[in-house]
């Protein structure tokens, strides 16, 4: 893998030493990263009420934020609550046990691999 170093002249390939001179009309890409608080206005389902803060709508999913007086979880993409639910499960002994037992069979009988 070739590492690369930033010199003022461009990147330097720190193997060979070879520096790719920077193109000075092109600006760099860089990834863009948000942070700021704004958005756009979305419904805070907790209350019914439309926010342009992440953080204040955030408020509304507490207790103490919303007419419910419950607490509500953002889910949108985070599949944290798949994980936790099957990290909470206790395996079943008898799968495991008959899964061991064909492997061991399967291993007695010259069957690897299949």
């Amino acid at each position: 893998m070739t590492t690369y170093v930033f010199t003022p002249d461009g990147l330097m390939d720190k193997s060979t030493g070879l520096v790719t001179p920077f193109n000075r009309d092109a600006p760099i890409k860089m990834p863009r990263i948000n942070t700021s608080d704004e958005q756009e206005p979305l419904m805070s389902m907790a209350d019914g009420k439309m926010y342009t803060s992440k953080a204040a709508m955030r408020e509304s999913y507490k207790p103490s934020g919303n007419p419910q007086g419950a607490t509500f979880v953002e889910i949108g993409d985070d599949q944290s609550y798949k994980k936790q639910a099957t990290a909470n499960r206790k395996p079943d002994e008898n799968l495991i046990r008959e899964a061991t037992e064909r492997a061991y069979a399967d291993l007695s009988a010259g069957r690897l691999g299949e």
